[in-house]
């Protein structure tokens, strides 16, 4: 299974404005699928799911800055990374990306539910604790990370997509300094 699209190029509708509404996140959810199913009939939209339903679980109860549901940011990555022509299991690591790092959700557990290669991506763009790693613990993160993108570059993608939403999530003033 690959984990392009089989037409190879980029969707040239604009993004931004789509991911950045506003909007009922079991409705990005299924335009997700959808747009997975189109791209690769054989697509693997279970794992998806799964990987949704456990993220929506583990980040219940949590609340991004601007009041709206955690969940709201795993499902934008989710759809940049869709964008790019990403796969079902790219997908599945961009919705439990902050599951290991904000919830009690372990890395374990997740290697369990999903397979080393999904955890693989997931722990590559997980920050290590500052608690146990100190003043440390910036600079063993981004080494952690460059040696898990030399073994699969999608964690480099997961982490692109994950800040650029974050960025252009930002207001504008915030955003400019």
């Amino acid at each position: 299974m690959s984990e392009t699209s089989s037409t190879g190029t980029l969707f040239k509708r604009s993004l931004l404005p789509r991911i950045f509404a506003k909007s009922e996140t079991g409705g990005q959810l299924e335009r997700i699928l959808k747009s997975l199913r189109q791209t690769n009939v054989r697509a693997d939209v279970a794992i998806v799911e799964k990987a949704y339903e456990v993220a929506k679980r583990a980040h219940e109860g949590q609340l991004r800055r601007s009041g709206e549901p955690y969940i709201t940011h795993p499902l934008a990555v989710a759809e940049i990374l869709l964008e790019l022509g990403s796969g079902p299991k790219t997908i599945a690591a961009a919705l439990l990306h902050d599951t290991v790092e904000d919830t009690d959700y372990s890395l374990d557990m997740l290697r369990v539910d999903f397979g080393d290669q999904i955890a693989l991506l997931v722990d590559g763009v997980t920050k290590l604790d500052k608690l146990k790693y100190g003043d440390s613990a910036q600079a063993e993160t981004m080494r952690k990370m460059v040696v898990a993108m030399s073994k699969d570059i999608r964690v480099l993608l997961i982490k692109l997509a994950a800040a650029s939403f974050i960025t252009f999530s930002l207001p504008i003033s915030a955003a400019m300094g």
